[in-house]
């Protein structure tokens, strides 16, 4: 029991849902004591948080985490300065020069550890969750190029470039650091082709997009924000309507009209739809295939011109489905019905308007939606697929087998 009175639970039971060999890795180093319970207990909370969570990488969603996204995502976020840096330091100790092995070992070992860790788990949403290895990362790199340094004085020339080129990177960076990516993946405009979320958009640009509103004398604009509808663009004076995206959907509807007049600004993190779990369910997909006419702060995405986003403005009817499925399955009904008017074919209209038929006992009507939604899957990307499939197949069968019993 906690201090406070509150019973924590055992760590034992908070792990049922993570794989088998994450969980028997963390069940022996909490039996044998080799790591802090708090640690543990952390360490499963995010498992158990990234299990839900789909990645974006190389351009490409993922319903889960993958093993390589922290090792890329670490070189492009590494400068070019440190890269260097590091890479002598391996050539240092590789050759057998530095003379403790000791402290080399305490340090390196402390950070793969933790590297393979991070890769073994799920949550793949920005450099911040592998932060705590920088350190040994860093004093290794300073051991080597001191230990190079002592044996020819000409190594002092690389490694004082080198720490130069990290700190113009770090001045040309100032302020906003978070998108930040080195010139080898070809700097911060592109860091949004591979990495999404706090790689890229961690909603930083409102400051930066009310200057650009006011210096194109915007009155009128529609915003897709990512950290709404916890933090707002009307907060900063900016005159967008706002647009739905995963978060802002389950907090209220939100009308999209038939036709959106510009300029409509996207936040990358919603742009690329990496939320929904694939690409075919993503309400701004159409936008996210088209380039941008301007781009705020590497992070918020510009259209002008008139838009038809009708995935978009399904959500709300989707939404309502989810929200009066029980109470009110009729209701369910009506706003299932709306959001197939919008999208005949889409995959979350046509899996509510399934629901809602299923809840008002129309078992046909149903399967009908279903089979539609089911049709869609097969567009997917493979995790995804293996997410969905069973989903639909196990709502077909329930329906399948009180059809046999009526």
């Amino acid at each position: 029991m906690h201090p406070t009175g509150v019973v924590i639970p055992a760590l034992a039971g908070q792990m049922d849902v993570l794989s088998p060999v994450m969980r028997g890795v963390i069940s022996f180093f909490a039996r044998y004591h080799l790591l802090p319970e708090s640690y543990l207990y952390g360490l499963v909370d995010v498992q158990r948080v990234g299990i839900d969570m789909p990645t974006y990488i190389f351009g490409k969603v993922y319903a889960h985490g993958q093993w390589f996204y922290f090792p890329a995502l670490l070189s492009l976020k590494w400068s070019v300065g440190v890269l260097g840096l590091l890479a002598l330091a391996i050539y240092a100790f590789a050759t057998g020069g530095v003379r403790r092995p000791r402290e080399v070992f305490f340090l390196a070992l402390s950070a793969l550890f933790y590297l393979a860790v991070s890769m073994a788990g799920p949550l793949n949403i920005g450099v911040r969750h592998v932060l705590p290895l920088f350190p040994f990362v860093f004093a290794l790199a300073g051991a080597g190029a001191g230990w190079l340094i002592r044996q020819r004085r000409e190594w002092g020339y690389v490694v004082g470039a080198l720490l130069l080129w990290h700190v113009v990177d770090s001045v040309r960076m100032f302020p906003n650091y978070l998108p930040y990516a080195n010139v080898l993946w070809g700097g911060p405009a592109k860091t949004n082709l591979y990495f999404s979320d706090s790689a890229t958009d961690w909603a930083q640009q409102l400051k930066w997009t009310k200057e650009w509103v006011d210096a194109h004398d915007v009155k009128e604009c529609w915003f897709a924000y990512f950290a709404a509808p916890f933090l707002l663009p009307s907060d900063y004076g900016i005159p967008c309507k706002p647009l739905p995206t995963l978060d802002s959907m389950y907090e209220g509807d939100i009308s999209v009209p038939p036709i959106v007049h510009g300029p409509v600004l996207i936040s990358y993190g919603d742009l690329n739809g990496f939320e929904f779990g694939t690409k075919m369910r993503n309400p701004y997909q159409r936008l996210f295939e088209r380039r941008p006419d301007d781009v705020i702060a590497n992070g918020v995405a510009v259209f002008y011109g008139d838009f038809s986003l009708p995935e978009a403005a399904a959500l709300e009817y989707v939404q309502q489905v989810r929200r009066n499925l029980k109470n009110d399955p009729q209701a369910a009904l009506r706003s299932g019905q709306r959001a197939v008017a919008l999208v005949p074919d889409g995959f979350d209209a046509n899996l509510s308007l399934g629901d809602a038929f299923a809840a008002t006992g129309n078992q046909a009507a149903a399967r009908t939606a279903y089979t539609v939604a089911m049709g869609r899957v097969a567009e997917m990307e493979p995790t995804a697929q293996a997410y969905w499939r069973p989903i639909m197949e196990k709502k077909v069968a329930y329906l399948i087998s009180k059809e046999q019993h009526q």
